[in-house]
C-alpha cells in the first residue's frame, strides 16, 4: 500500500463488487471505528 504526504491511502474504485449480500472486507473495519468514536465500541468486543 502506498500513501500520500497526508498520511491518507489513496482513494480507488472497486474493481469487483461482492457477491449476494456479502459487504465489503473494509465495512466491519468502519463500522467498529465509527461505533467506538461515538461511545458503542463496547457492543462490538468479543
Amino acid at each position: 500500500m502506498s500513501g500520500n504526504t497526508e498520511r491518507q491511502p489513496p482513494h480507488s474504485k472497486r474493481m469487483v463488487a461482492p457477491p449476494g449480500e456479502a459487504n465489503d472486507d473494509l465495512w466491519p473495519i468502519v463500522k467498529f471505528k465509527f461505533a467506538k468514536h461515538l461511545g458503542y465500541g463496547r457492543l462490538f468486543e468479543e
